[in-house]
Protein backbone atom coordinates (compact mmCIF):
# COMPACT_ATOMS: atom_id res chain seq x y z
CA UNK A 1 0.00 0.00 0.00
CA UNK A 2 3.34 2.09 -0.07
CA UNK A 3 3.78 3.34 3.66
CA UNK A 4 6.95 3.24 4.00
CA UNK A 5 7.20 4.37 7.74
CA UNK A 6 4.51 4.11 10.49
CA UNK A 7 4.89 6.04 14.24
CA UNK A 8 2.17 5.07 16.84
CA UNK A 9 1.77 4.68 20.11
CA UNK A 10 0.22 1.11 19.83
CA UNK A 11 -1.00 -1.46 17.21
CA UNK A 12 -2.74 -4.14 17.60
CA UNK A 13 -2.64 -6.83 14.66
CA UNK A 14 -3.86 -10.32 14.32
CA UNK A 15 -0.92 -11.68 12.02
CA UNK A 16 2.83 -9.97 12.15
CA UNK A 17 4.55 -10.57 9.07
CA UNK A 18 8.47 -9.57 9.35
CA UNK A 19 9.30 -10.51 4.94
CA UNK A 20 7.84 -13.79 3.62
CA UNK A 21 7.65 -14.74 7.90
CA UNK A 22 4.16 -14.05 9.80
CA UNK A 23 3.58 -15.60 12.86
CA UNK A 24 -0.19 -15.17 15.12
CA UNK A 25 -0.25 -14.68 19.00
CA UNK A 26 0.03 -18.10 19.79
CA UNK A 27 2.99 -18.56 17.88
CA UNK A 28 4.61 -15.32 19.02
CA UNK A 29 4.09 -16.24 22.50
CA UNK A 30 5.55 -19.74 22.31
CA UNK A 31 8.68 -18.06 20.24
CA UNK A 32 8.66 -15.45 23.39
CA UNK A 33 8.34 -17.76 25.93
CA UNK A 34 10.97 -20.32 24.12
CA UNK A 35 13.50 -17.57 23.79
CA UNK A 36 12.95 -16.83 27.59
CA UNK A 37 11.71 -13.27 27.33
CA UNK A 38 9.46 -11.60 29.54
CA UNK A 39 6.63 -9.73 27.03
CA UNK A 40 5.52 -6.29 28.34
CA UNK A 41 2.25 -6.18 29.59
CA UNK A 42 -0.42 -4.92 27.02
CA UNK A 43 -1.35 -1.87 29.10
CA UNK A 44 2.37 -1.37 29.49
CA UNK A 45 2.75 1.32 26.34
CA UNK A 46 6.14 -0.66 25.24
CA UNK A 47 8.94 -2.40 25.75
CA UNK A 48 11.99 -0.25 28.06
CA UNK A 49 15.06 -0.92 26.26
CA UNK A 50 18.22 -1.10 28.62
CA UNK A 51 21.56 0.23 26.91
CA UNK A 52 24.23 -2.44 27.18
CA UNK A 53 26.83 -2.34 30.16
CA UNK A 54 30.38 -1.34 28.70
CA UNK A 55 32.93 -3.62 30.07
CA UNK A 56 35.27 -1.95 32.55
CA UNK A 57 38.62 -2.09 31.52
CA UNK A 58 41.37 -3.53 33.60
CA UNK A 59 43.30 -1.50 35.64
CA UNK A 60 46.72 0.08 34.04
CA UNK A 61 49.48 -1.79 36.41
CA UNK A 62 51.45 -0.24 38.83
CA UNK A 63 53.55 2.03 36.89
CA UNK A 64 57.11 1.70 37.13
CA UNK A 65 59.20 4.47 39.07
CA UNK A 66 61.97 6.14 36.93
CA UNK A 67 65.42 4.91 38.03
CA UNK A 68 67.22 7.80 39.10
CA UNK A 69 70.05 8.54 37.27
CA UNK A 70 73.63 7.27 37.70
CA UNK A 71 76.26 9.80 38.80
CA UNK A 72 78.40 10.22 35.64
CA UNK A 73 82.48 8.79 36.68
CA UNK A 74 85.17 11.75 37.32
CA UNK A 75 86.56 13.36 33.41
CA UNK A 76 89.95 11.19 33.26
CA UNK A 77 92.98 13.79 33.28
CA UNK A 78 94.56 14.36 29.92
CA UNK A 79 97.61 12.18 29.43
CA UNK A 80 99.84 15.14 29.52
CA UNK A 81 98.71 15.44 33.25
CA UNK A 82 99.00 12.14 35.01
CA UNK A 83 101.80 11.66 37.06
CA UNK A 84 103.39 8.56 38.12
CA UNK A 85 104.16 7.83 41.42
CA UNK A 86 107.19 5.43 42.50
Amino acid sequence: NGIKQLYAEKVETKELCVGSVCVDEETFLKMVESADVTAAPASGGGIEEVPPSEPIPPPDPDPVPNPEPLPLPEPIAPSDQITESQ
